[in-house]
């Protein structure tokens, strides 16, 4: 996502270092859609969390949306990375991707 407004670039870097603090990469893609691990498509934006070697993902499809929902993508995807590493119950609940 390209942009040069100090307050949206401000936003991003605030959440990249975070993110960067639990070995999470934050990642913007030019495509329409993401997929996970078994290959479903998940939409505009994913979690993906730490894998034995230490590295997870937030990435964000920029394809097709507003830089208004690029940055909402942003935003809950870095809420599900605070709740798997709060250890949160909704994140770790059967019901999870349900409420998604």
């Amino acid at each position: 996502m390209r942009t040069r407004n100090k307050q949206i670039l401000s936003f991003i870097e605030k959440i990249r270092n975070e993110a960067e603090k639990y070995g999470v990469k934050v990642s913007f893609t030019k495509t329409k859609t993401l997929y996970a691990k078994d290959g479903s498509p998940v939409c505009c934006g994913i979690f993906i969390p730490p894998t034995s070697a230490g590295i997870g993902h937030i990435r964000v499809a920029t394809g097709g949306q507003s830089q208004a929902e690029c940055l909402l993508s942003l935003a809950h995807e870095f809420i599900h990375m605070r709740q798997f590493f709060n250890k949160e119950k909704i994140y770790f609940s059967s019901d999870y991707f349900k409420l998604e």
